[in-house]
């Protein structure tokens, strides 16, 4: 999965993922389209699930 960095809530996504992979958390989230250099889904959307 490729988060893009001309995504407008990049920064927020970005922090959002450390902070759940530091705390043990699952994330889930929106994919749409595919990133054609790296042969991966493009993350279009977020979600922090409960423990």
């Amino acid at each position: 999965m490729s988060l893009k960095k001309d995504n407008q809530h990049f920064q927020e996504m970005y922090a959002a993922l450390l902070a759940a992979y530091h705390s043990g958390s699952s994330v889930g989230g929106w994919v749409n389209n595919c990133d054609d250099k790296h042969n991966n889904p493009i993350l279009t959307r977020l979600d922090l699930l409960p423990k």
